[in-house]
């Protein structure tokens, strides 16, 4: 398939677009080492990156001292009900009849099975 340079798409530019084309000007060997050299100046230099140490990476890895705040606070919590179990926790575990009861699946209905 050829293409027709004067189509009407281009209009009243057309003369201009063929001089364009042929003018074929070529930059200089003397504009390339400048462009070339201005554009390694202006290139980021890397930086070595140093090592952090493991808390630092530890801590960056978990989200950040909001995130470590939240898992300590869980914590502590666990241990506190582990340590000391409230009395209600107690009687439910004594009592088969409310373990027994229990349904796992409770928050599935037929709501969540689609159709």
């Amino acid at each position: 398939m050829t293409h027709d340079t004067n189509t009407s798409a281009d209009g009243d530019l057309a003369a201009f677009f063929d001089a364009g084309r042929q003018a074929g000007e070529s930059p200089t060997g003397d504009f390339m080492m400048r462009l070339e050299a201005d554009a390694l100046r202006l290139q980021p230099v890397p930086q070595a990156r140093t090592r952090g140490s493991v808390w630092g990476d530890l801590l960056r890895g978990l989200g950040g001292w909001p995130t470590v705040a939240g898992l300590t606070a869980a914590a502590c919590a666990g241990v506190w009900i582990g340590v000391s179990p409230p009395d209600l926790m107690l009687t439910m575990l004594q009592d088969q009849s409310v373990i027994q009861n229990v349904d796992p699946l409770s928050g599935y209905d037929y709501a969540m099975l689609g159709g």
